[in-house]
């Protein structure tokens, strides 16, 4: 009996590696290039370069193919892509398959999610190794079912090659100056610059001091900047302690906003950290600038204030 149980076991295991499908897509004149990425795809036609994040979109329907690089192992930073950890993000869990594409194993994953208002739908499309992982995402309003083959069909174009990745600096629609400080670029992710001590990430540095800037990708409206400010403070992966808040207007480059020292336990480490936040609104969007440091606050206070301005 065990004997045969072993079997049947070994024989579902063999047909479900022989039913897993591969990819091995080849470069062709209609792929294009995710900027500051080393992705390629072929995107749905009307689909035009995204502003404010890596990939593509279509503005009049709110459909979007957003392309994101996730440090650490693929085994690791996909383990939320569960029914449970999705439900807590808003988003219902409706197919998840195991896929290998461009040699590296992946998952193809249907998801339903509530956004401005409206059921989406959104597929994910993730892949990567022992360094990095990469995240597809397509999404459509529900409403526009004749987006679907499209998308899915762009999301299963996708071709990695190191060799095609440009400029990441180039790929977003502002600039920022941190020569002549201690930062090295580290990584563009997600639209966001993200820079270290010693350019990695995570970094190998002891000094743990990091800077992130980045503009959002969707549109916002608010009565009251100064909350939103704060509020935006508050998703940041810190227990802010908010008897430390030092809040001030400021205004860079023509853009009004807000600019917060506090301190905040890091909801990893559990160490004090002194932040640094400035938030410019733009026309219906807002830019982000934020620094952490664990020790040495007022040279590193002064780094983030030089490097915003």
């Amino acid at each position: 009996m065990l004997r045969l149980i072993l079997i049947s076991l070994l024989l579902i295991f063999s047909s479900a590696l022989l039913a897993q499908k591969e990819y091995q897509n080849k470069r062709s004149p209609n792929h294009q290039t995710v900027a500051g990425t080393p992705i390629t795809l072929i995107p749905p036609a009307d689909f035009t370069e995204a502003q404010g994040f890596q990939g593509f979109q279509q503005k009049e329907t709110n459909a979007s193919i957003m392309v994101a690089e996730i440090p650490g192992l693929f085994s690791e930073t996909t383990r939320g892509f569960n029914e449970r950890d999705l439900n807590t993000q808003g988003i219902t869990l409706k197919n998840k398959e195991a896929i290998r594409i461009n040699g590296m194993e992946g998952y193809f994953i249907t998801t339903e999610q509530n956004a401005y208002d409206m059921p989406f739908v959104k597929y994910i499309l993730t892949f990567g190794d022992v360094k990095s992982t990469f995240i597809i995402t397509g999404m459509y309003p529900k409403k526009f079912k004749e987006l679907d083959d499209a998308i899915v069909k762009a999301l299963y174009s996708v071709v990695y090659d190191p060799a095609t990745m440009s400029d990441p600096l180039s790929a977003v629609p502002f600039k920022i100056d941190a020569s002549n400080t201690k930062f090295k670029f580290a990584r563009l992710m997600s639209g966001m610059l993200l820079y270290t001590v010693d350019g990695k990430v995570p970094t190998r540095s002891n000094d743990k001091t990091t800077f992130i800037v980045g503009q959002a990708f969707s549109e916002i409206e608010t009565d009251d900047e100064k909350l939103f400010a704060l509020n935006r403070l508050r998703r940041m992966p810190y227990r802010i302690q908010t008897s430390e808040n030092k809040m001030n207007e400021i205004k860079i480059d023509g853009l009004r906003g807000y600019e917060i020292e506090t301190k905040g336990n890091d909801s990893k480490s559990g160490t004090i950290n002194t932040l640094y936040q400035v938030i410019l609104f733009s026309e219906g969007s807002y830019y982000i600038l934020f620094g952490s440091a664990e020790d040495d606050i007022e040279t590193n206070m002064g780094l983030f204030k030089q490097i915003a301005k």
